[in-house]
């Protein structure tokens, strides 16, 4: 009776599969398709020097041209409340970190062609849901924490623009008067005029203030509070800006209303001071 190779797998891991085979693992493949499985079949030879490049054949498809799939399949294992939109963000941003770190890749690699070969002096049939699941046990659980660390990152994502949102519209429904606003900075400090160069909001500053600790990062949301309460019509950020992530949420929420100051005379003399403004 001829002995032979099978690597079989449903439609999931089939496109560009049999291709891949017959490339890298010499000899004659033939196909043999039933209904939910696909198989590729092998004559063996005497021996188990087919058994190397069967292995590394079938970690190389899997586990570098079949990342995403697998990334996909297991989100639809564990998550279930995202819309489309939202899964595909999240598998992509997850297939980006396990495949950033090459040396790492390299590793994975190496460890599922030998547990695979490992099987294989044993066993003469590859069935590569089964491959993923149960023989390379580390490798999902990487993916996995992958995948954890991708939805948390996009529920934070998803509630900042939310919270954005809403402080937009607050801008937007304000019955302010206030034409333009301007944003200058010294040191940690900032202060806030008017087109006329009076001072604003300095009451609003005391009361949001009052009874909490002062660091770089309080004064920032100090300034995004403030510029939403006053919500201008038009706002200028001179000289050095807030640190990017309070940068983000004052453009997210003022749009085209920010202008952020390429060098005025009042910055480029340096002349001013935020005790003693000139």
């Amino acid at each position: 009776m001829t002995k032979e190779w099978v690597v079989a797998t449903d439609h999931v891991w089939l496109n560009g599969l049999g291709e891949h085979l017959a490339r890298t693992v010499p000899g004659e493949w033939k196909e043999v398709v039933a209904p939910a499985v696909v198989g590729y079949v092998l004559t063996r030879s005497e021996g188990v020097e087919q058994a190397m490049p069967i292995a590394r054949s079938v970690s190389r498809f899997l586990v570098e041209r079949c990342t995403r799939t697998w990334l996909q399949r297991l989100f639809c294992r564990h998550y279930h409340d995202f819309d489309e939109q939202a899964q595909t963000a999240i598998v992509n941003a997850a297939s980006q970190w396990v495949t950033m770190d090459q040396e790492r890749n390299q590793d994975r690699l190496n460890l599922a062609t030998a547990e695979l070969f490992r099987f294989l002096m044993d066993h003469d049939e590859v069935v590569l849901d089964g491959v993923i699941s149960f023989l390379w046990p580390e490798i999902s659980q990487e993916y996995e924490e992958a995948l954890d660390r991708a939805v948390d990152d996009f529920l934070i994502e998803r509630e900042y623009h939310d919270f954005v949102g809403l402080l937009r519209r607050l801008v937007t429904k304000s019955r302010t008067s206030i034409g333009s606003v301007h944003v200058f900075f010294d040191s940690d400090r900032f202060y806030v005029e008017d087109e006329g160069g009076h001072r604003l909001g300095e009451d609003i500053l005391d009361d949001m203030m009052s009874g909490i600790q002062l660091e770089a990062e309080t004064y920032d949301d100090l300034l995004v509070s403030l510029l939403v309460t006053l919500a201008p019509m038009q706002l200028t950020i001179h000289r050095k800006t807030p640190d990017r992530e309070a940068m983000r949420t004052i453009q997210g929420v003022f749009g085209e209303k920010l202008v952020c100051c390429q060098g005025c005379p009042r910055c480029l003399s340096g002349t001013w001071r935020i005790d003693n403004p000139g």
